[in-house]
């Protein structure tokens, strides 16, 4: 699973988790060059909406949950934040 900024060149498969505008998005069809913020959910699920699943589990790894499953995984709640803001 990659992870990180989408890039319109990529070719993004599914389960990649990319940020783009301040938002997540998992990969649910392969992808190149597909918006995902105006996909309308064809290519890519948006993720880690407050009241949508973002959730942390323990005090060790962050777990970034959609639909009750994880699809990433972070170090420290810093790296979840800075992913969830575009970077990483």
């Amino acid at each position: 699973m990659a992870t990180g900024p989408w890039d319109n060149t990529t070719a993004w498969v599914v389960n990649d988790i990319v940020s783009y505008n301040g938002m997540s998005f998992k990969c649910i069809l392969a992808s190149t060059g597909n918006d995902p913020s105006t996909d309308a959910g064809v290519h890519w699920q948006r993720i880690g909406v407050p009241g949508e699943g973002m959730t942390i589990l323990g005090t060790g790894p962050v777990y970034l949950m959609a639909g009750g499953s994880p699809v990433a995984v972070f170090e420290s709640v810093s790296d979840a934040n800075t992913f969830l803001k575009g970077g990483l």
